[in-house]
């Protein structure tokens, strides 16, 4: 599946400009910013789910059990 998509990426490009990322895949790589990218992304994600985690449970405590105590046990 991976191969038939750069095989779609590459026909969609210029010859010369396909045959370049083929030479020098490097010049078309940006891993510092690749890095960034998902540190934000890891960081959003994990006060995301403490969000909705806090938000279940303080919509869900008391629906199953009057008391939060008797939830706990």
């Amino acid at each position: 599946m991976l191969l038939q998509r750069q095989e779609q990426l590459r026909q969609a490009l210029p010859k010369e400009v396909s045959d370049d990322i083929a030479k020098y895949p490097e010049n078309y790589a940006d891993a510092e910013s690749f890095r960034i990218y998902h540190a934000k992304s890891r960081f959003r994600a994990t006060f995301t789910t403490i969000g909705a985690t806090v938000a279940a449970v303080c919509v869900l405590c008391p629906r199953l059990a009057p008391n939060g105590r008797q939830l706990i046990r």
